[in-house]
């Protein structure tokens, strides 16, 4: 039986190479915009034209990137100024740092740069003058905020350099895969500035292929990255895809397969530990012994996948988790891994 399942790291620059949403709406305000160059300099005066999308924004992982639990937990613990440069980047621009924090990554964080709005291309009743470029969006775009390595910093916060291990490296896997694809083809989908990723579980469940089937000794579930262009999962290292498998009548027998990348050592001097993330077009196999479940011959067994966010053993910091999918299986009607 084949479950569809997940993962995506969200790509964290917006794009125009598709219609943005609410283009088309005719509002007195918008009118009144055609009429005169509107101002940039508020992330709210594009919601008069730009409702739906600046919707969506409001609720994507981009606006809560200054100030979601996860982030907020980590740079109160070890404040650092090169944080901000993705999670609250008009800190370094135009706002103060708290303001900056409450809009994340924002409309203007993408679309104006030197006062100017930029853009893949400019619609012909677009009220703005627009710098076209048409890499504008594309994953070199995304690459500043989801390809770096794991950065030393002084006691300011300030960055001394980058250590030779990475500490996101979608850009990387991504690049990697060959696809012809880009980022914005999967997290801005239709246009979407809500840009789905991995907290997003019908998102999640269009990536892998997993399956199981059972012969007289054991179990086996098969795990395909089956159409994601970059590891599965991706993104920061304290992230896991977590699969459950038991048996209904023995829950305490349960059985886990962690997919992950663990580092060891103090800043500085990381080296990978275990990386069990899957390559696009990777594919895993996880055996599970039947004792391991319990004596006898069970009735029914229970798989279930979770996306965990936030695997750090520090019993204070944030953890999250999504459920990707639980399904159950009359085990006497397994398919044979033989067949």
């Amino acid at each position: 039986m084949l479950l569809g399942i997940i993962v995506a790291a969200v790509a964290m620059i917006a794009s125009c190479d598709v219609p943005l949403i609410g283009d088309a709406v005719a509002t007195p305000h918008r009118e009144k915009l055609l009429a005169k160059q509107p101002t940039l300099d508020s992330n709210t005066s594009c919601k008069a034209c730009h409702a739906e999308a600046f919707a969506a924004w409001r609720t994507s992982r981009h606006a809560k990137a200054g100030r979601n639990p996860a982030f907020n937990f980590e740079y109160d613990s070890h404040p650092g100024s090169w944080c901000m440069g993705c999670h609250a980047p008009r800190s370094k621009r135009d706002l103060k740092l708290a303001t900056a924090r409450r809009q994340g990554v924002d409309c203007i964080t993408c679309h104006v740069k030197d006062g100017q709005l930029h853009s893949r291309t400019r619609a012909a009743s677009s009220p703005h003058k627009t710098a076209t470029d048409a890499s504008f969006g594309g994953p070199s775009m995304c690459a500043g905020c989801h390809q770096f390595n794991f950065p030393v910093l002084s006691a300011k916060g300030d960055l001394v350099r980058y250590t030779d291990q990475p500490m996101q490296n979608t850009f990387g896997e991504y690049r990697a895969s060959g696809t012809t694809a880009e980022c914005i083809d999967c997290h801005m989908a239709k246009g979407s500035h809500r840009f789905e990723g991995a907290y997003v579980p019908s998102k999640v469940q269009e990536a892998l292929n997993v399956s199981l089937c059972g012969d007289a000794t054991a179990y086996q579930v098969s795990i395909a990255n089956a159409l994601s262009a970059h590891n599965v999962p991706s993104g920061g290292v304290n992230r896991a895809i977590v699969l459950t498998l038991y048996r209904t009548d023995n829950p305490q027998g349960r059985q886990q397969y962690r997919m992950e990348r663990l580092y060891d050592g103090p800043v500085g001097e990381r080296r990978k530990r275990k990386d069990t993330t899957l390559v696009p077009g990777g594919r895993a196999t996880w055996t599970i012994p039947r004792t391991l479940l319990g004596l006898g011959t069970p009735k029914e067994l229970v798989l279930a996948g979770d996306f965990y966010f936030g695997t750090d053993p520090n019993p204070k910091a944030p953890k999250a988790r999504v459920e990707i999918f639980e399904t159950a299986f009359d085990a006497a009607s397994l398919k044979d891994c033989d067949e």
